[in-house]
């Protein structure tokens, strides 16, 4: 059975307004199909406060999502970059699985939110947002309790 996930970065000021496209040399790909060509840039509007995608599998904390993303991508820029690449089958380090390769990567693409509620988070058991240079989680159904990922990690 999959443990679903979503994954929301705050966005900066500076990167609202503008068309954003993932490097393909920074997140080294697993999938061979998965080429250059296969992405296009998305405009972020300016209202866009986050944006987020999903990742189908093992989205739990410990020995899953949550520890690769605390451990793999410790800067803005590189977990911006993940999230341009559209939506997960599943991470491992900063290797990434796509969710499906063979369709339109628009289909795939960021979901972009004004805030982060409940709506945006159905059939996820897990969400994790990237905001101020740290890491935070939190469980469906309790998306007002944050919890800092590296305690969580650190203390279970």
């Amino acid at each position: 059975m999959s443990t679903r996930g979503r994954i929301f970065i705050k966005l900066r000021t500076e990167d609202k307004g503008k068309d954003l496209r993932i490097d393909i040399n920074k997140v080294p790909l697993e999938h061979p199909k998965f080429r250059d060509e296969y992405f296009t840039s998305i405009h972020i509007e300016k209202e866009t406060n986050y944006l987020s995608i999903y990742n189908h599998w093992d989205s739990y904390c410990n020995n899953g999502l949550g520890q690769v993303l605390q451990e793999s991508f410790h800067s803005y820029e590189e977990v911006l970059n993940l999230i341009l690449g559209g939506n997960t089958s599943s991470l491992i380090g900063k290797y990434y699985r796509p969710y499906a390769n063979e369709e339109d990567y628009l289909m795939q693409a960021p979901k972009q939110h004004n805030e982060i509620n409940p709506k945006d988070i159905e059939r996820v058991d897990f969400v994790y947002l990237y905001d101020d240079c740290q890491w935070w989680f939190t469980e469906v159904g309790y998306v007002d309790k944050w919890i800092s990922l590296s305690w969580y990690i650190n203390n279970h």
